[in-house]
């Protein structure tokens, strides 16, 4: 068997010393363009290979930061991992991400497995689990919580985005919409899409129709049953509360024969990939998601470079934009 190459290979190798070609593979220390290229040639050359535990041990760290999520298959979801990770990387961490579902008991264990010394940060999606609970669990491994308007990073408008499209909608000349919900966008047992949807209906004098409200799983099966209930309450536009429930509601409308926007009016929430990919093309709220694994990774960075983060939350508005799936409102469709 081969004798095993070491990082004093590959520095006898370059004429430079075992903590130069450390700090280089790291990226944690700043090493010129010249000399890192040729210790990145030598260790292509000599085939080396670190050893991670030694690393570890080493440096205290394991360059992983733990994100722990609810759910992947929404297409936003990737590109916000995408994001998550390029950000990361401009740090020299990876990301190991953990998809708990709505299981509570899951999220906790998983949150307790990735503090036991797998990662060196955390970052908890969980809408079911606040800041001071993810806190516990995880000390004292830093962990920051997403999208908690008093103790995130960064916190999305919800409520003023939604009210933001029911006002478009309401211009358009629709007076019944119905509104599909999202499961994991209620945090602290308040969901702050349905709060600015009744509000919005309250600021213009509408009673409340509980009829015109479902509660959705962020499936495109639950758009297509939210379709079929709310055009039997003679809605003329259905508001998702992402893209896919939306592509739900255009499954259903074209099994029926229903056209979209002639027959009814449809808007998402994300913008993702899918919004593009249907046709027409979706109206929908787009999610600057690139802006928030930003915030969210510098804010973790500091934590973990033992700082203290006492940077406000800085509170981002959606933006709406408007396709092909909307139009002025006809006479109330009916089935």
């Amino acid at each position: 068997m081969a004798q095993k190459v070491t990082i004093s290979d590959v520095a006898a190798h370059t004429g430079v010393s075992t903590s130069t070609v450390s700090h280089a593979l790291s990226g944690r220390r700043k090493i010129s363009d010249k000399v890192r290229q040729k210790i990145f040639d030598a260790v292509t050359q000599l085939n080396y290979r670190p050893s991670y535990a030694a690393q570890v041990m080493n440096t205290k760290r394991t360059m992983l930061i733990g994100v722990l999520t609810d759910q992947s298959r929404n297409p936003s979801s990737g590109v916000l991992f995408e994001a998550l990770q390029n950000e990361l990387v401009k740090h020299c961490y990876s990301m190991v991400l953990g998809v708990a579902g709505l299981d509570e008991s899951a999220g906790r264990a998983m949150l307790t497995k990735f503090s036991t010394g797998m990662v060196d940060g955390i970052i908890n999606m969980l809408p079911q689990i606040e800041t001071n609970e993810a806190k516990h669990i995880c000390a004292p491994v830093p962990v920051v919580t997403y999208q908690r308007q008093d103790s995130a990073p960064v916190y999305i408008n919800y409520e003023d985005s939604i009210c933001k499209v029911m006002e478009y909608l309401w211009s358009l000349g629709h007076r019944r919409i119905g509104f599909v919900t999202s499961e994991t966008r209620t945090f602290g047992g308040v969901d702050p899409t349905l709060t600015g949807f009744k509000r919005f209906l309250s600021g213009k004098n509408v009673p409340l129709d509980e009829q015109l409200i479902y509660a959705g799983r962020n499936d495109i099966d639950s758009g297509i049953i939210a379709a079929e209930r709310f055009c039997r309450q003679g809605v003329s536009a259905i508001f998702a509360g992402n893209d896919q429930m939306a592509v739900g509601v255009y499954q259903w409308a074209y099994t029926n024969g229903i056209k979209i926007p002639k027959d009814i009016s449809v808007v998402g929430f994300d913008d993702s990939p899918l919004a593009t990919a249907v046709f027409p093309q979706l109206t929908t709220v787009q999610l600057p998601l690139v802006e928030l694994a930003s915030h969210t990774v510098e804010s973790l960075m500091r934590k973990i470079d033992g700082g203290t983060d006492n940077t406000q939350t800085k509170i981002i508005n959606p933006s709406l934009v408007i396709r092909k799936s909307t139009a002025t409102a006809k006479p109330i469709l009916k089935i």
